[in-house]
């Protein structure tokens, strides 16, 4: 399925090229997010949440707890969760910066840890995609508008479901 209707935190719209996909095979679910972006202009910090960056959330409802993967252009990630009972999903993640007009990252994490008690067709939960651009754009992106300054706002996530 597309990830559709990208704008800023605050709703309006974006001129620039982001787009993105879900999809699931009965054992993984897969994230792509990608971007036209001259790649020369991406910044790698040492984590992940000060330069470029790329961020999921997940979680069974509109609140906590979530899961929050972040991705930087240079393929270092960090997985976090709002309670620690949580744990992680240990996903597998790859960022494509080999052209120079264009960001991917992917990600694959095992449907039966993305939450509690596990992913399967049929299931719905939810979640959010953001773009974070500290480079020479300095925008925030995100697929479901939150008005606010900060990615973690669950009350927010958009609905997703597993066909």
């Amino acid at each position: 399925a597309r990830i559709e209707g990208w704008g800023r935190l605050e709703g309006a719209a974006t001129d620039r090229q982001v787009e993105g996909q879900v999809a699931h095979d009965g054992r993984f679910l897969y994230v792509r997010l990608s971007e036209a972006i001259d790649v020369a202009d991406l910044v790698s910090d040492d984590g992940v949440w000060a330069g470029d960056d790329w961020e999921v959330f997940f979680s069974a409802g509109r609140e906590k707890p979530f899961r929050q993967i972040g991705v930087n252009p240079e393929g270092k990630f960090l997985e976090v969760a709002s309670d620690p009972r949580l744990g992680t999903c240990g996903p597998v993640v790859f960022s494509d910066t080999s052209r120079t007009d264009r960001w991917t990252v992917l990600l694959a994490m095992p449907l039966e840890r993305v939450l509690p008690g596990g992913l399967r067709s049929g299931s719905e939960f939810y979640g959010n995609f953001f773009r974070q651009c500290s480079g020479t754009c300095r925008e925030l992106l995100c697929w479901t508008p939150h008005y606010a300054d900060a990615f973690a706002a669950p009350e927010r996530f958009g609905k997703l479901k597993l066909q």
